[in-house]
């Protein structure tokens, strides 16, 4: 994955954070507890009571203090294509597991948008963990001239 991340990382970084979308697999709630509702566009932030019982909240407000255009959690790869169809990112970072990710990166490149990926440290298609300082470190990569393009 590093190494599909690296071929990308030179365009990734000079999309604007604000024509960015950040894509998080809804593996990541916490099955037990989450009343969060899937809708249209994935599991609803909007019903996410923030207990912290999963990562979402965390991996959400990183997303939104740089302001990403879109921030999804979604159950899978057919709404990914929907939601690039109507949000039309220039680049955007995933979160899933290895065959999500690669499935996603091939469909993205089709696209020619430039990714980047952060492996769940634990799947299993429910309750997992991803790395939340990787992912914010993936989510931040930007140009100096992108940062700025992103103020405005």
């Amino acid at each position: 994955m590093e190494l599909r991340n690296k071929l990308n990382e030179g365009r990734f970084k000079q999309v604007p954070y604000n024509e960015r979308m950040l894509l998080l697999p809804h593996c990541l709630r916490n099955t037990k507890d989450c009343i969060a509702k899937y809708g249209e566009e994935g599991l609803d932030f909007g019903n996410c009571e923030k207990c912290n019982k999963c990562q979402m909240p965390a991996l959400e407000k990183i997303g939104k203090q740089l302001n990403y255009k879109k921030i999804a959690c979604l159950p899978g790869g057919s709404m990914v294509e929907k939601l690039v169809r109507k949000y039309k990112p220039k680049a955007i970072v995933g979160i899933a597991c290895s065959p999500e990710l690669n499935m996603g990166i091939d469909r993205m490149s089709e696209h020619g948008i430039p990714t980047q990926a952060v492996l769940l440290l634990k799947d299993g298609c429910k309750d997992t963990e991803a790395n939340i300082e990787e992912a914010r470190e993936k989510i931040a990569l930007i140009t100096p001239e992108a940062r700025e393009k992103s103020k405005a």
